[in-house]
Parts: structure tokens; sequence; C-alpha cells
């Protein structure tokens, strides 16, 4: 499995990452899928984690997923996937790199600590409906704060669902797309970025209504 990952790696890496490097190969990957399932999924997971923790590429390998796997099966591997990378960089960011990134992304992560600790969970989950902020930043950012892994993993879980939807439609489609903008059309875009609007919303007015008492702290201590 990790000897499938690496070729997968190498594969993927560098220029080939990239939708044409993916439709040209398409039928040949399917086909070894038809003949090693498991050992390629896992494969596939394994390095769609890493790619999607540490480098730009997350949105192809959606694609990817929905084109090689089809769209329920796809979805299912892109949803992982990415949850996976999502949990890499957390963790890396909190325990291997956290000196590096509150000095690299000051800024970023101080403002994604202004909205947690106003909006607490949703604000987690209006991050990840956004397609516009970097995958990575929302990762390394949530890394440097007080939410616990569990509660990160299960927000994310919820969040990364709509967007890995709309990607392995995309990759069933694969044969249509010529570009990355091709993926999501600004109808689309505008939609997900209301939808990641609409938690925090709904938030505001919770405690318009209700107030703040009762409402319990979503950052709870690691």
């Amino acid at each position: 499995m990790l000897v499938l990952a690496a070729i997968l790696l190498v594969w993927l890496s560098g220029d080939l990452l990239t939708l044409g490097e993916l439709k040209r190969r398409q039928l040949e990957l399917q086909a070894v899928i038809r003949a090693q399932p498991v050992a390629f999924t896992a494969g596939f997971l394994l390095m769609f984690g890493i790619v999607a923790a540490v480098m730009p590429g997350a949105a192809v390998l959606k694609v990817a997923a929905g084109a090689l796997f089809g769209l329920w099966g796809g979805m299912a591997v892109a949803l992982g996937g990415t949850l996976l990378g999502a949990v890499i960089g957390f963790l890396a960011s909190r325990y291997l790199m956290r000196h590096w990134v509150e000095h690299r992304f000051e800024r970023q992560a101080a403002v994604i600590n202004r909205g947690l600790e106003r909006d607490g969970i949703v604000y987690l989950l209006a991050l990840r409906f956004n397609p516009l902020i970097p995958f990575f930043l929302i990762n390394f950012a949530m890394g440097l704060t007080r939410m616990r892994a569990t509660t990160f993993t299960l927000v994310s879980l919820v969040g990364l669902l709509p967007a890995s939807f709309v990607y392995a439609i995309a990759g069933t489609e694969l044969a249509r797309i010529e570009q990355p903008s091709d993926i999501l059309s600004a109808r689309l875009i505008a939609s997900l970025v209301l939808l990641s609007v609409m938690p925090i919303a709904g938030r505001w007015l919770s405690r318009r209504l209700g107030g703040r008492r009762g409402v319990a702290d979503p950052l709870e201590q690691a």
C-alpha cells in the first residue's frame, strides 16, 4: 500500500497535478482500480491526505476522485482524503510546526482566533463552507487554537461535505472540463460563499433573540 501511495505521489507531483494529466490517464487508472480496488483506494486516500495537508492540489484530487470512483464513491473518497489532510495539517501545526506557523501566518491566525472567540465552532463550519479560503491555512490556524482535535475533526467532516460533493460531480464530467475555472461557476461559488455566512448569521440571530445566557463555549481546553 505504501509503495502504491508513493507511486501515486510521484505521478501527481509537480506539473503532473493537472486536469490534463488526469484526463489522459483516467481509463488507465480505472483499470488499475478494477484490478486492485482495496490497495488502490487505500493508497489514493493516503496520497490525498498528504498532498492536501502540505501543498495545493486538493481541488484536482477531489475531481480525480469523482472521475475514478464515480459520484458517490468519489464523494466518499474525496471527503475521506480531505478530512485526513485537514487532521494532518491540524496536528502538524499544533505539535510539529507551531513556531513556523505562528511566524508565517501570524495575521491570519489572529483573525481566525477572533472569529472563534466570537462565534465558536460555527465559525469553523463557515470557513469550511467557503471555497475561497485556502484549505491548508484553516488547518494550520486551527492547530494554534484551544479547540480539541475531536471537535475540529467532527465539524470539518460536516463542513467539507458540500465541496466534496461538488467536486465529485465535476469529476464525473471530467471530459467537459478544460481548466480549473470550469469546475465551479461564478453562481456556484457565490452560493457556497453565501452558505458560509448563514451559520454565523444564525448564531447572531439566536443571540439577538435569546441573549448570550446559556450559550456554551465551544473552544474546549486541549
